[in-house]
């Protein structure tokens, strides 16, 4: 787990295709291992370092990369209402996104 904190944490700000790859991975394995209650113990030990890469990667422009943030930060946090809705509309925004993209790849006419 601290590896992958830590791993997160070096390559979020890359421009290179693959960290960004490894980054969205990275952060999905994050949010599922927050739902193990070892894992949270681990996170809640370490708050300062990983509260700080969840408020980073929180505002990311990878709708994915930020929808993990935010449901590891309620993993964290059940209580916080405001992450909750911030998780709601990045699956929204994601959502949007996805359908915006099929609608490309199909076509208008036919979507």
């Amino acid at each position: 787990l601290e590896a992958l904190v830590r791993a997160i944490s070096q390559f979020k700000d890359s421009d290179d295709a693959d960290d960004k790859t490894g980054v969205v991975a990275s952060c999905n394995a994050l949010s599922r291992l927050a739902m193990e209650p070892d894992a949270i113990s681990w996170m809640k030990d370490n708050e300062e370092q990983v509260m700080g890469l969840l408020e980073s990667l929180r505002h990311s422009e990878d709708t994915t990369v930020k929808s993990c943030a935010l449901a590891t930060l309620f993993q964290l946090d059940p209580e916080n209402e405001s992450v909750m809705e911030a998780y709601n509309m990045s699956l929204e925004a994601g959502s949007a996104k996805w359908l915006r993209s099929q609608i490309f790849l199909v076509g208008e006419g036919r979507a």
